[in-house]
């Protein structure tokens, strides 16, 4: 900085602190505006960011100053301790990045440069840049690094998990917090991942834990005065506290009740923290603490009125009585536009306050029923589809949760399902309803016959099967149509009023997996046709060498000589068909479920059965399994749209890549949606048209935007929020909250918001006064910089400072030679060994203090030339080719299985096995179905539930693992299996972690209960209420309802959840983790394991003599 330059700031920061008395008297009048978070205090200023910007204001209070403005995020600031600088992080370059900028304001200068998150945590004292990652970990623990402040190599602080850290003033010692929960969403959680603060030395390594509490302790901040500050749940809400450093004289320093202290952070003798949405400051000697009044003199551009693409969160659509129509929900609106030719997009609603769902047309196609929220529930509301009359709410309906609509044919009725598993009907002039069925869980599929009198449905049954049900409306009656030995659903009707159709799991064919004795159905589903009147003829019987002689006169009358129908008796006719009422269709109810036929096709994966006349359609989605994990489609599964021609019995593959259709009421129009769109055919077609002609039948939406208020959106998106929890908390006493209360707390910073991240930070803390797990909230239309892949080797490199090149420490191998978890560096062909160095990327020479990771930015994927010597020089280097991946986090995780399950072999000679457990869902039963197999024969079995994240198949594999051994079986030359297949009295133990949970305590339980085996570690995270994520918002953000608690056996308490699951052995990781390759935790199951074998070896017992059978005369 230039000597006028470096006078002028100096200058300006003085007119701003002379001004700070009056600006701070004068906020009183005038309401904050915003949420300020992560505030940050040092040398008289205090930075804070608010609308994803960072801004600073004097520590006294006043107008706050902008000092970034980029599109993606900036957030964490910390000040340096003399106030010139601020290290934060921000997507500047696409990554959460750690940056530093003098706080006087200009160009930030990039410190990381590793594609996954960095977030600044403070500075150390002799002025390095703090910062947390969960960069080169197997687990995606936290661990601290520094870097210089001038840019270099980040060097790692040896201790894992370490979330927090804050060293001693003028001492060797510093204060840990291992977990980082800041963004969990779990108020008073007292499970085993709980925060705790711990103090000790890095040499000697060292720690004890100084927190008893068994709830929050976090933030610890050393203060000059010989203090750990800090926060703490133990007097209810989260609120400042202090101790000793060994844990004793806890003071009480704030006495908030309303909201939590988040987010504080210690300089100049005092505490900036985060209360509700305001900034306030603790002084450390006179123990005061008070809010800070500033103004945010923001444009506040995120909350202002924009267009957006409506494609990318369409929630819903369906078509017009004639398919000449077509509605569309997306963002919470309703539009209609043609679906031949390009025409106007009618905007039906428009109203960002208040949502509209599931819309449907009338059948004379004048009116659009749908869900509309009214003073902020949803009711029943008619629209007019040309906008020509005013919206009419139809009678009120209590509050809840509601599904889509469906007209019956005459518009008298309309049908549609709640929350509360119910099917119920409402009169069209009236609204008012009945109910028709409740099952035992949500009805959601259901059709009107075409004469209005009957609705069919399916509805789930104590046995978790599906029944398709019919329920007559002038009789009130329900009758079931289907048998409930066999799962059935996607009832529909023949328009002719002779059959009803359903699919249905009925064709059972195990198919046997590849390694054990175990077996799974797929391809189950065959359409059924069931005939409604008793002597009516079910299709597909065998025929004779000549149709009927009624069939042959069939249509004969009205035709002249040469056979041609007569144009006046075909104008007729036409006429007559337009005007002709439907006939009443007539169910002889007593055996409806037994008069079926199965469609003669293959039987497969099959949803969305239609009825048009004379033809079926329905969806096949093929099974693809559970790998690789997060494949399913956006838009949900895909699949083959199939046309069935009932008289041929022949099954044809319309089109491909379906996400969904429908067709029209007439049984004239077949809409369908791909990725590419919207596309329009005839209802029945055959096969679509190809090349040109597949334009022709595209729906037009090109040039589609919307308008939308965000602050409105976000107060609507909260307020829903906070209603599917009513409607769907498994506890319909709330936790004992009072749920009604914590909106009335929450819903007054709505005003305040101003940006999406915002909305999040407020669900986040309303969601978390539920006290549960498993309540997470995702982000929907957030602002964010674009992602650059930074690209990654596999393995790890050690600085050299002498040459300024980085020399290859460990190749993470993984699985070779599966290319997605192991290093680009361990192909056997490239010749690279730990030693060698790299010198040049991409033939440039690395520079001295240089982060070799800057050359690899957006290089994920893409070939990258790397020079290789077996000196540090650039001589004589060799140059190979190779693709750096995107995340290295699987490579090394699956190097870290493989060593550990080496380790084990070798210290128990070869007697006991390893299986460790990524997840509950389908990377860990690959895991398990990959390695139990070859270990099965091993006396001991070690089963690491570490770091395990959960899913739903724990029972599955504790089922297997606890098979009864029955036989031992075997031939005369050696060959040995069990029955069942692989069952042994093998010993097996359990290793369990605070960073493990949901589905992973599970099998902890089980093992405990069944007494399987001992559990070893630390108490686990204490999830355990099921959810499901499937009600989006209108911006495509998703909050998740804890729906399905669990209860033991006897209903004496409820399992797991707001505890975890307690070891058997209390046993934790020393505090650098893995970092040495030490697992005290593993050690001990080896040791304990060994011992019970070498007591009772538990091997299979050999084939016992064979009696003799000899030949004996009869005397």
């Amino acid at each position: 900085m230039k000597p006028k330059t470096r006078l002028w700031a100096v200058a300006l920061l003085l007119v701003i602190s002379s001004l700070a008395p009056l600006a701070a008297a004068q906020p009183a009048n005038t309401p904050p505006d915003g949420f300020y978070r992560y505030p940050s205090i040092g040398g008289g200023l205090i930075v804070f960011a608010s609308e994803g910007d960072l801004w600073k204001i004097p520590a006294t209070g006043g107008t706050a100053m902008r000092l970034t403005a980029y599109e993606g995020e900036e957030k964490f600031p910390r000040l340096s301790p003399d106030g010139k600088w601020i290290a934060f992080t921000a997507q500047y370059e696409g990554n959460d990045d750690v940056y530093v900028m003098s706080s006087a304001g200009g160009e930030p200068q990039r410190l990381t440069y590793h594609p996954l998150p960095d977030q600044a945590l403070g500075w150390t004292a002799e002025g390095k840049v703090l910062f947390r990652s969960r960069r080169d970990t197997p687990h995606n623990d936290f661990r601290v690094y520094t870097i210089p402040r001038e840019g270099g190599i980040p060097e790692l602080i040896p201790l894992e998990p370490a979330a927090w850290i804050s060293f001693e003033p003028k001492g060797k010692r510093l204060a840990m917090q291992k977990i980082g929960l800041e963004f969990h969403n779990w108020k008073r959680y007292k499970g085993g991942e709980a925060e705790q603060i711990y103090v000790g030395t890095l040499q000697p390594l060292s720690f004890t834990e100084v927190t008893k509490y068994d709830g929050k302790d976090a933030f610890p901040m050393w203060a000059g005065d010989g203090r750990i500050y800090f926060v703490t749940g133990r007097w209810g809400r989260p609120n400042l506290g202090s101790m000793n450093p060994g844990g004793s004289d806890v003071k009480r320093l704030t006495n908030f009740q309303d909201y939590d202290v988040r987010w504080p952070s210690m300089g100049d003798g005092k505490i900036v923290y985060q209360h509700k949405m305001d900034l306030w400051i603790y002084d450390l000697a006179s123990g005061k603490s008070e809010p800070i009044n500033l103004q945010l003199p923001s444009d506040r551009l995120q909350v202002r009125e924009r267009f957006v693409d409506p494609m990318a969160t369409l929630n819903y659509w369906g078509l017009s009585r004639d398919g000449d129509r077509i509605v569309l929900e997306t963002r919470g609106d309703v539009f209609v536009t043609r679906t031949k030719k390009k025409g106007l997009i009618r905007r039906i609603t428009e109203n960002s306050l208040d949502r509209t769902k599931f819309p449907a047309f009338s059948p004379d196609g004048k009116t659009l029923a749908a869900w509309t929220e009214v003073n902020g529930e949803e009711q029943l509301v008619l629209y007019s589809a040309d906008n020509g009359t005013p919206p009419k709410n139809l009678g009120k309906t209590p509050p809840g949760w509601y599904f889509p609509l469906l007209w019956s044919p005459d518009g008298k009725k309309l049908a549609y399902g709640d929350e509360k598993y119910r099917l119920l009907v409402a009169d069209a002039a009236s609204g008012e309803a009945v109910e028709v069925d409740r099952g035992k869980f949500e009805i959601s599929t259901y059709e009107w016959s075409p004469d209005s009198r009957y609705l069919t449905y399916d509805a789930f049954m104590d046995n978790e099967f599906s029944q398709v049900r019919v329920w007559d409306s002038q009789t009130k009656k329900v009758t079931p149509a289907s048998d409930p030995m066999f799962n059935a659903y996607s009832p529909t009707w023949d328009p002719k009023g002779k059959y009803l159709y359903y699919l249905s799991d009925r064709y059972i064919n195990p198919y046997l997996d590849r390694f054990e004795a175990r077996w799974v159905v797929q391809k189950s589903t065959l359409p059924v046709v069931v005939a409604l009147q008793a002597d009516g003829a079910l299709p597909f019987a065998a025929r004779s060498d000549q149709d009927p002689k009624s069939d042959e006169k069939k249509g004969e009358e009205g035709k002249d000589a040469k056979g041609k129908e007569d144009k006046d008796d075909k104008d007729s006719k036409d006429k007559k068909a337009k005007e002709e009422k439907i006939a009443p269709i007539k169910i002889d109810f007593d055996g409806l479920s037994d008069r079926i036929v199965l469609v003669p096709v293959d039987p497969g994966a099959y949803y969305g059965l239609k009825g048009v006349e004379g033809k079926l359609h329905w969806i096949s989605i093929p099974p693809t399994g559970m790998m690789p994990p997060g494949d399913d489609e956006e838009d949900g599964p895909s699949g083959d749209l199939l046309t069935y021609e009932i008289e041929k019995e022949k099954l044809s593959t319309l089109t491909s890549d379906v996400r969904g259709y429908d067709v029209s009421g007439d049984g004239k129009v077949l809409v369908y949606r791909t990725k590419a769109g919207f596309f329009r055919v005839e209802a029945g077609a055959t096969s679509v048209p190809k090349g040109e002609g597949a334009e022709d039948n595209r729906i037009d939406l090109s040039g589609w935007t919307i308008r939308i208020n965000p602050r409105q959106e976000w107060q609507q998106m909260l307020h829903e929020g906070w209603r599917v929890q009513r409607d769907f908390f498994y506890d319909t006493n709330m936790h004992g909250v009072d749920w009604n209360g914590v909106w009335n707390q929450y819903a007054p910073l709505v005003d305040r918001m101003a940006s999406r991240d915002d909305l999040e930070d407020l669900l986040g803390e309303m969601l978390g006064e539920l006290s549960v797990g498993h309540a997470y909230h995702w982000p929907g239309d957030v602002r964010r910089g674009k992602p650059v892949g930074t690209g990654l080797l596999g393995a790890d490199l050690d600085y050299d400072p002498a040459s300024g090149f980085w020399q290859i420490k460990k190749i993470y191998t993984g699985d070779y030679p599966t290319v997605d978890t192991s290093s680009p560096l361990a192909r056997p062909d490239l010749k690279l060994k730990p030693g060698m160095g790299l010198v040049a990327i991409d033939g440039k020479p690395l520079v001295k203090g240089e982060d070799y990771l800057r050359r690899l930015a957006n290089r994920a994927g893409r070939e990258v030339e790397l020079s290789i010597n077996d000196e540090p020089k650039l001589a004589g280097a060799r140059r190979i080719v190779v693709k750096p991946v995107g995340n290295d986090t699987p490579i090394r995780y699956s190097t870290w299985v493989r060593e550990r399950r080496a380790y084990v072999a070798k210290a128990s000679q070869g007697k006991i096995g390893y299986i460790h457990l990524y997840d509950m869902g389908g990377l860990g039963l690959r895991q398990f179905s990959r390695d139990f197999p070859p270990q099965w024969r091993m006396p001991g079995l070690i089963i690491d539930d570490r770091w395990n994240h959960g899913g739903f198949v724990a029972p599955m594999i504790v089922a297997h693992l606890d098979r009864k051994l029955f036989s031992v079986g075997g031939t005369r030359y050696g060959n040995i299996s069990t029955y069942p297949d692989r069952a042994s009295d093998r010993y097996m133990s359990v290793l369990i972690n605070r960073q493990g949970g949901s589905d992973c305590e599970t099998l902890a339980l089980e093992f405990k209960d069944f007494k399987m085996g001992p559990v070893i570690g630390t108490r686990t995270w204490g999830g355990w209420v099921g959810i499901r994520g499937d009600k989006a918002f209108r911006d495509g953000g998703v909050t998740t309802q804890p729906e399905f608690g669990g209860w033991d056996p006897r209903g004496k308490y409820w399992m797991i959840e707001g505890h975890g699951v307690d070891p058997d052995v209390e046993l934790d990781l020393g505090p650098d983790g893995l970092i040495n390759g030490q697992d005290a935790q593993i050690d001990y199951a080896i040791k304990d394991m060994m011992a019970k074998i070498a007591s009772d070896p538990r091997t299979l017992a050999p084939a016992p003599k064979v009696v003799p059978r000899p030949l004996v005369p009869v005397k």
